[in-house]
């Protein structure tokens, strides 16, 4: 009698193979796209998830990738998330040098005027590239990125017209050289959970006028806007959320900073429109405006009465009128910046009598040292040489000159994050301050996507992964 001949691994039933597939990572297509090279039942059975997730980061690449959806149309409507993000470091991953020219931004151009047959799309994010110290020395770069950025968003505003979003929860619109980004369409998202867009405008006179005040489920919402945005296009935007939880606002996307800003105008738009506003991070125009030598605030944080968490990403060493015009019901206050404490101990020690003084219950310092410039950056092994003993001193006096329950003060250095925690015990006079070291490896925060401070709203999109894609 025969031997019975053994099944190949190609020949398990088609529901083994999905269960297989549906293990594998589709936020990065590399595990996908090996299996699906094994044959051409695979390479069908795996669609699914290889177009779950569509990556554009390499512009010479969007033009195959465009071809590709054309070819095969059933893969429209297999598109949940859409990320447009060109990345790398060096300036070969940003511009392509073609003879005398740059390549331009066309096939990119080609992607964006899919987006309206994505139907099931649930995220979008669009970002143009950033200028790095590596591209400086390259001829016309400021040019191209101009050009770049305005080809990419004027096509992304005309795409919109015929765009529903009726699945859409979540969306990024980011350009990193300034251009107007029309966002009408994307506010009638019915879905639409979370929002950040840079340089917002509207047109209330458009064949998409804008939602009717409290209309949309947003509850998340980052604005990036110059200091010279007319603060009744922020009031509009405010206006339409039923009842935004959180808002991140920078106005100081300008290379001059000078201005004020117009975070002081918006402040009581915010308060008129989302008075249950939960969370307000701000990266403000002017440094100065959060600085030793300021003893009065521009800015009227009372009015915002429902506030439980208020973060400042834009302030110097020493910012004693963060602490003042706060609202009574504050829990939280955060600074990302670095601080200076015995300084900031000494100075908010007769500030605290001010009537307008308000100390949280819960002080945070947050200060991500990858932030810095390449060389300023930590060497490796920074929590090697960390000076706890002496944070722990500075944070010991910080907390005897303020009335607060406790003092959270977090370094980020590479992988790592340090952390000195003082705490006030029961009988209220006396407090005990802890110090650890956590690795990148062993923190499920770290570990689960939350590795940075809140400096991370104000960078870039966001979007760090740059995988590569094939779809043929």
């Amino acid at each position: 009698m025969a031997q019975r001949q053994s099944d190949t691994p190609v020949q398990l039933p088609t529901e083994i193979w999905a269960q297989v597939i549906e293990l594998l990572d589709s936020e990065d297509p590399k595990d996908v796209r090996c299996l699906r090279q094994t044959c051409r039942r695979l390479l069908d059975l795996c669609d699914p998830a290889f177009c779950k997730v569509l990556h554009v980061s390499r512009p010479e690449l969007a033009g195959i990738q465009e071809a590709s959806f054309r070819r095969h149309p059933q893969r429209y409507g297999l598109v949940r998330t859409m990320v447009v993000h060109p990345q790398g470091s060096s300036a070969s991953s940003h511009i392509t040098v073609r003879g005398q020219g740059l390549v331009a931004s066309s096939d990119l151009e080609k992607m964006i005027s899919l987006i309206p047959e994505f139907r099931e799309l649930r995220t979008l994010h669009v970002c143009t590239i950033a200028i790095h110290d590596d591209v400086v020395g390259i001829p016309r770069v400021q040019d191209y990125l101009d050009t770049h950025a305005c080809s990419v968003f004027h096509r992304l505003n005309q795409t919109m017209l015929s765009s529903a979003f009726t699945e859409l929860r979540e969306c990024t619109l980011l350009s990193m050289q300034y251009h107007p980004i029309w966002i009408n369409p994307i506010l009638w998202a019915p879905k639409l959970i979370s929002l950040k867009v840079s340089f917002p405008t509207i047109d209330e006179q458009h064949e998409f006028p804008l939602p009717p005040p409290k209309s949309t489920p947003l509850k998340h919402l980052t604005l990036l806007v110059t200091p010279f945005t007319d603060p009744q296009i922020v009031s509009s935007i405010l206006s339409i959320p039923t009842a935004l939880e959180s808002l991140a606002f920078d106005d100081s996307r300008a290379q001059i900073t000078s201005s004020q800003g117009i975070l002081a105008e918006v402040l009581p738009a915010l308060a008129l429109h989302q008075p249950q506003l939960q969370t307000l991070k701000v990266h403000a125009a002017r440094k100065r405006n959060f600085s030793l030598h300021m003893h009065t605030s521009p800015f009227d944080f009372t009015q915002l009465t429902g506030l439980k968490e208020l973060s400042f990403s834009n302030h110097e060493n020493c910012p004693i009128n963060c602490f003042l015009n706060l609202p009574a019901g504050l829990e939280t206050l955060r600074l990302n910046n670095e601080v200076l404490l015995f300084a900031l101990a000494e100075r908010l020690l007769p500030l605290s009598s001010a009537p307008n003084f308000t100390c949280p219950r819960h002080i945070e310092i947050d200060i991500d040292l990858n932030f810095h410039p390449p060389g300023d950056r930590p060497q490796r092994n920074y929590f090697y040489s960390w000076r706890r003993e002496e944070l722990m001193g500075e944070i010991d006096e910080l907390m005897m000159n303020l009335p607060c329950q406790s003092i959270t003060h977090t370094k980020r250095a590479n992988k790592e994050k340090g952390r000195v925690l003082a705490k006030r015990t029961n009988d209220h006079d006396t407090f005990k301050t802890t110090a650890v070291r956590i690795l990148l490896c062993t923190d499920p925060e770290l570990v689960n996507g939350h590795s940075r401070n809140d400096l991370w709203e104000f960078h870039q999109c966001g979007l760090e992964r740059e995988p590569e894609d094939d779809r043929d």
